[in-house]
C-alpha cells in the first residue's frame, strides 16, 4: 500500500511543482493633470531619453527605451500637435551640462521612467507586463502632468509564431498609445491669467 501511495504522490507532486505560478496581477494607472497646467501655454515640449530603472539592471537590455522615445515624440506631434526639438539637440544640451538643470528653451519637459518590464508571459501569450512614470514639467519644475502605470498587461496582436522583437514593439506602441492619449492637447493661450 505505502509503494502504490509513492508512485501516485511522486508524479503529482512533480506535476503540481511544473506548473507555472498563475498569480492575478492587478493594474494600477494613476493620471493627474496639474491646475499649474492651464496657467502655461504649453506649445512645445522636449521628450528626454528613456530611463530604464528595473529592479534586476540586467534586464534593461529588454526595455526597446530608443523605439519608446521616437514613439513618443511621434505621437505627441501627430496625436497632440505639440512641437518637438530634434531628439540629437536634446541630447547635446544634456551632455553639455551633466547634472544640472538645463534649459531646453521648451514649454515644458516630458521624462520617463520604466521600472517594470516583465516577460515571464511573452512565450506563451504574448504578454509584457509593464509599469512606468511620466511627467511633464515646466521650466520652472512644477509638475503639470503625470502619468504612473504598474502590471499594465500589454498584447502583441500578433500570434504567438511573431518574434520577441516584435512583441516588444506592440508593448511600447500599446503603452505609447495609453499614455499619449491622457495627455492634454496643446493649448494657444494664457488661460488662466
Amino acid at each position: 500500500m505505502r509503494q502504490l501511495l509513492v508512485l501516485v504522490l511522486i508524479p503529482m507532486m512533480v506535476l503540481l511543482s511544473s506548473c507555472e505560478s498563475t498569480a492575478v496581477r492587478t493594474p494600477s494607472v494613476t493620471k493627474k493633470t496639474s491646475v499649474d497646467y492651464h496657467k502655461v501655454p504649453v506649445r512645445d515640449i522636449a521628450v528626454l531619453p528613456i530611463e530604464v530603472a528595473l529592479p534586476n539592471a540586467s534586464d534593461s537590455w529588454h526595455v526597446p527605451a530608443a523605439a519608446l522615445r521616437r514613439g513618443i515624440l511621434k505621437a505627441v506631434v501627430g496625436l497632440k500637435d505639440y512641437a518637438t526639438p530634434r531628439t540629437e539637440w536634446v541630447d547635446q544640451q544634456l551632455e553639455k551640462t551633466p547634472g544640472s538643470a538645463v534649459d531646453l528653451n521648451t514649454d515644458a519637459i516630458l521624462s520617463v521612467v520604466i521600472d517594470q518590464w516583465d516577460e515571464s508571459r511573452i512565450r506563451t501569450n504574448g504578454a509584457i507586463y509593464v509599469g512606468a512614470r511620466f511627467e511633464l514639467r515646466d521650466p520652472n519644475n512644477r509638475v503639470l502632468w503625470e502619468y504612473s502605470c504598474h502590471d499594465v498587461r500589454l498584447v502583441s496582436g500578433a500570434n504567438k509564431a511573431v518574434r520577441v522583437e516584435q512583441i516588444r514593439a506592440d508593448a511600447a506602441t500599446g503603452l505609447i498609445q495609453q499614455v499619449v492619449g491622457t495627455l492634454p492637447k496643446k493649448q494657444l493661450a494664457n488661460v488662466g491669467s
